[in-house]
């Protein structure tokens, strides 16, 4: 490989953006816990009454447990929406809709 092409290919990795890529990549983690934060928050919604078998409490300490939970992991959902919104989903939705366009230009 000649060095003109080595050069060349090197230029190249260091012209890309990667403070771009770093902030994709962090908001598909914080999009990644926003729906663990709603599957946790359902989850509680679903068992808000049961009785521990195996966790000996009284049912009023285990509804406040469960209400606690629901309303932090329903803040914490709702704030990780809007910032993987903020970080990478205007990006995604701007992809998708130059997509979209063109397959409606091919037609």
């Amino acid at each position: 490989m000649p060095y003109r092409r080595i050069r060349q290919h090197v230029g190249e990795f260091f012209r890309r953006d990667y403070l771009e890529m770093v902030i994709v990549v962090f908001g598909v983690l914080v999009f990644a816990l926003a729906v663990f934060s709603t599957f946790v928050m359902i989850y509680a919604i679903a068992h808000f009454g049961d009785g521990g078998d195996t966790f000996k409490a009284t049912s009023s300490w285990l509804k406040g447990a469960s209400g606690g939970a629901i309303a932090l992991f329903g803040i914490l959902a709702g704030m990780c929406y809007i910032a993987a919104w903020a970080l990478v989903g205007k990006r995604v939705a701007r992809g998708l809709g130059a997509r979209i366009r063109t397959r409606r230009d091919r037609a």
